[in-house]
């Protein structure tokens, strides 16, 4: 039952969680461990049915998206062109194009960026304060492609994963479908 609620747990997906369920050794590297959770997820005991060896598949396969999306994201600030090639290459294009075109573009569409989203924001002044004093560095373009890659790039990749295009997996379908595993549940007092 344990293996099953680590499953239903919607946020076992991203890497920071893993340590509480598979123990990292000393001197693994990323990939080692990466692949050691592949191989909890695939091997652990789950309730027996087709519904949940269907969560264990969806799991794994939104596991490995998360793991291409940091990887891709991260590898993508020095090297844009990354994006054209990856397995988000035909989604969020105009962000991909942004990102592989002209400085002067690049710089064009993050203040344009920075300047929308400081409307969304408690404090816009110290938002575009922050801008100003990034864009006069000399490496402002790692900051712009930072920040589009984080704030834009990625939301827009995770809209369409939301929306099945990577992986299929309801999560509240599975929490619910968890929940009637049992006799009673106690819900906390609002």
């Amino acid at each position: 039952m344990k293996n099953t609620e680590i499953l239903t747990s919607g946020t076992v997906s991203y890497s920071v969680y893993w340590p509480r369920y598979v123990e990292r050794g000393t001197g693994m590297s990323d990939d080692q461990y990466n692949q050691k959770i592949k191989e909890f997820i695939s091997n652990c005991k789950l309730v027996k049915g087709e519904f949940w060896e269907n969560v264990r598949k969806e799991f794994l396969k939104k596991f490995e998206y998360q793991l291409e999306l940091e990887r891709i994201e991260k590898e993508a600030v020095k090297d844009p062109s990354l994006l054209k090639s990856s397995i988000f290459a035909e989604y969020c294009v105009d962000y991909t194009n942004i990102l592989n075109g002209t400085d002067e573009e690049l710089m064009a569409e993050w203040k344009k960026f920075v300047t929308k989203s400081s409307k969304n924001n408690a404090d816009p002044q110290r938002i575009m304060k922050k801008f100003r004093e990034e864009a006069n560095k000399p490496d402002w373009v790692e900051y712009a492609r930072r920040e589009l890659l984080t704030y834009g790039w990625r939301s827009c990749i995770n809209d369409h994963a939301h929306e099945g295009k990577f992986y299929q997996l309801d999560e509240t379908a599975v929490d619910r479908a968890f929940r009637k595993l049992f006799v009673k549940i106690d819900e906390p007092e609002p």
